[in-house]
């Protein structure tokens, strides 16, 4: 009987259609039907397996089967030919085909089969690259080719290993029932049968390392290709090749090889959005391409529109007829939800890393994610980066790719309860919430935020060792905060809560690092989301700071107008000291010291009656440099080495350093350069210790006007470009336009 009626006999015998067993088998009707006819003869090992999972065929009826489709001698070379198809439309991977050709060439006879693996996440095409430079390499191995579909990451179970000898031994003709029972046994007849030939194994779609080795040929004439969406680190003697997306020139191939140049080339910004929208992934670009082929009236515009919507996009990619696109292997095409889901061992941790919108995903983080602790969270991320799930560009620092982070949100929104949801968003933002007013009490310890605060900063979530290495932190997490705070605004009433004593906790993180503009648009937020009036009038009166940096003066001297009566209102009388302080020293800042005076005499005596040193401190420097303005030198040197002295003996070295910075201006002015350069210094070393780089650049500013002025110009500039730099860094509007003024007067 021919292999055509036994496929007949087979699919008649379980009551199946032949439309039936092409959706079993993931083969297409047409060539079930060439199959069954006989037209098509010698089918490729990948298509016996799927028609043999599908049938259900086992034992005998399989060998039978299995012999059907071979000729008649099911010895050598009957391995030839037993190589899927070559991907009609592959291209974009020419530099890694070559790659694999030569390493295996080059490797080969070496005394031990040469083993490469080919590794990268779901649809990367490491199948079809692997494909592809089997075929290329056929000529070198003329005992025959072998592939085997070792459905490590597939909807089938993945194979055993004594199942996969199995599968390979049947390959080179030795009958089920004549496969030992042991797996070391069976691994031994494969290195005999295939003892002094030539053959290559295409083993694809690995689960492990442990599912491949004992399918490795000992003699040096054969070689082995292998594919996983793993790292197979431990599989011995193996060379690894990292496939990671398309490059932009290689995806503009793959869509040429499809559409054509003329239709790619007609709308280049377009394809490059397209390309992006696909995540530069090899099957998602081949997805988009059998759209637009498929609607040749469309504009790859239209088709780019349709992926505008983050949410429908997998739904759009994966409408297309993909059947030229797939990977050309044992289990055919599967859609880029299949091809996701079947690469992840732990779907819940896979769904949590989707519900907080984050361009990256840090270890502390990771683990409030998914609620374990730091150690067990990495073994965690660690797995998913050795699985190509995750990738990590640095230590302890993790991403999903574009179209993995969509199905990430798309797993969490319909896998994981609104609650569990909501745990995970609030996780994350008390974390934030801890490390922002950790950073406040290393950096401002007297700071009335950690009062207010209860215990929440008491118990620092990673353990900083200063406020420079807190802010670091908070520079890394920067982006990933501010999109937190805007989720939790919107999504998470646990999380909302907690909002407004984050924002607070990042006031001294934001005034040295900024941008001001995102911490007014944080501090915005935080206030929509807060009734409690001290709250509020706190919040106010960080908003009047930052408009006062970004050169709103108005608008900051009502903020903290608000602030004053806020804290007031509610009988605050520490928060009534520093929002009055705050009033005073913006007045006096703007140039309406007739109005000045008052709030900061007030602030002053309202610090010292409660007993406030460090606020003390700041209103005598304030008050210093008012009446030096006003013409009252003398009082006002007299009141600026008061607030040194008092900072010195607090340890404050913010404060310090600000006294510094004020003496050594107040030195120059009077003529005193030498004085007032070594005072500068000093502040600017002061404010580096605790990376205040906002005081940083404005030390070296004034540093560099006084050497351009007083000594030589070209010494000056430098400092100055190094401020300017950090202003516009920082997105300080006042302290840029110092810079700026300072630059175009040494240059003048």
């Amino acid at each position: 009987m021919t292999f055509g009626q036994l496929l007949r006999r087979h699919r008649r015998a379980v009551g199946i259609t032949q439309e039936m067993l092409a959706a079993r088998s993931g083969l297409s009707v047409e060539a079930i039907g060439a199959l069954e006819r006989g037209t098509r003869r010698a089918p490729h090992q990948g298509t016996i397996e799927q028609l043999v999972d599908a049938l259900g065929l086992a034992d005998e009826a399989r060998d039978e089967f299995e012999r059907s489709a071979r000729p008649a001698d099911a010895g050598w070379p009957g391995t030839r030919g037993r190589l899927p198809p070559v991907l009609r439309h592959f291209a974009g991977r020419d530099s890694q085909v070559d790659e694999v050709v030569d390493r295996l060439r080059a490797a080969g006879r070496r005394g031990a089969a040469p083993i490469l693996s080919i590794e990268g996440m779901a649809g990367t095409g490491k199948t079809s690259l692997a494909v592809y430079a089997a075929h290329r390499l056929a000529d070198a191995y003329p005992d025959g080719q072998i592939y085997l579909e070792l459905n490590g990451f597939s909807a089938r179970p993945a194979l055993t290993e004594l199942q996969a000898l199995t599968r390979l031994l049947g390959a080179v003709g030795v009958q089920a029932k004549a496969v030992p029972s042991e797996v070391a046994e069976a691994s031994a007849l494969v290195r005999s049968k295939l003892a002094g030939r030539r053959v290559l194994l295409l083993l694809d779609n690995a689960a492990d390392s442990a599912q491949v080795e004992h399918l490795i040929p000992a003699d040096a004439g054969c070689a082995v290709i292998t594919t996983s969406r793993r790292k197979l680190i431990s599989l011995a003697g193996a060379e690894h090749l990292e496939l990671g997306l398309l490059e932009p020139v290689a995806a503009l191939a793959v869509l040429r090889s499809v559409l054509g140049s003329g239709r790619v080339d007609a709308e280049p910004a377009e394809v490059e959005r397209l390309v992006e929208q696909c995540g530069r992934l090899p099957l998602a670009i081949g997805l988009a391409a059998a759209r637009l082929a498929a609607h040749p009236s469309w504009r790859v515009r239209d088709l780019a529109d349709r992926l505008a919507d983050e949410q429908a996009r997998l739904d759009e990619l994966a409408a297309g007829d993909a059947a030229g696109f797939a990977a050309a292997s044992a289990s055919g095409f599967a859609e880029l939800r299949a091809a996701f889901a079947v690469s992840i061992d732990e779907p819940a941790d896979f769904a949590r890393l989707g519900v907080v919108d984050l361009e990256t995903i840090g270890l502390a983080v990771g683990a409030a994610i998914l609620d374990r602790p730091l150690s067990a969270a990495e073994a965690v991320l660690e797995e998913l980066v050795d699985l190509h799930i995750l990738q990590s560009a640095a230590p302890e620092r993790y991403h999903l790719h574009d179209l993995l982070q969509v199905y990430a949100r798309e797993q969490a929104s319909i896998t994981l309860a609104t609650d569990e949801r909501d745990a995970v968003l609030t996780r994350v933002i008390e974390l934030y919430r801890r490390a922002a007013l950790e950073s406040t009490r290393l950096y401002a310890p007297s700071s009335k935020v950690l009062g207010w605060a209860d215990d929440a900063w008491s118990s620092p979530p990673i353990g900083f060792a200063d406020a420079a290495e807190a802010f670091a932190w908070l520079d890394a997490e920067q982006p990933n905060l501010v999109s937190a705070i805007n989720q939790a605004a919107q999504q998470g009433e646990a999380a909302a809560e907690l909002v407004p004593g984050l924002v607070l906790g990042l006031v001294p993180y934001f005034i040295s690092h900024g941008p001001i503009s995102t911490w007014r648009q944080l501090i915005e937020t935080a206030l929509r989301l807060t009734g409690d009036s001290v709250t509020r009038a706190m919040l106010v009166g960080d908003r009047g700071i930052t408009e006062a940096q970004l050169g709103l003066q108005d608008e900051s001297i009502e903020s903290f107008d608000q602030a004053v009566e806020l804290f007031r209102t509610a009988g605050d009388r520490v928060g009534e000291a520093m929002a009055v302080g705050n009033l005073g020293r913006q007045l006096s800042l703007i140039g309406r010291r007739e109005l000045a005076l008052a709030p900061l005499e007030r602030s002053l005596a309202l610090h010292r009656e409660l007993g406030l040193a460090a606020g003390e401190a700041g209103l005598l420097l304030t008050l210093g440099m008012h009446h030096w303005m006003s013409g009252e030198r003398e009082l006002g040197l007299d009141l600026v080495w008061q607030s040194r002295e008092l900072n010195e003996r607090l340890g404050n070295v913010r404060g310090l350093a600000i006294a510094e910075h004020n003496i050594g201006l107040l030195s120059v002015e009077l003529g005193k350069i030498a004085d007032g350069v070594s005072a500068l210094i000093t502040a600017i070393h002061l404010q580096g210790l605790i990376d205040h780089r906002a005081g940083v650049a404005d030390g070296l500013a004034d540093l560099g006007s006084v050497v351009a002025e007083y000594g030589d110009r070209a010494d000056g500039l430098a400092p100055i470009r190094e401020a300017l730099a950090i202003a516009s860094e920082l997105g300080d509007k006042l302290l840029l336009a110092k810079c700026q003024g300072a630059l175009a007067k040494a240059l003048g």
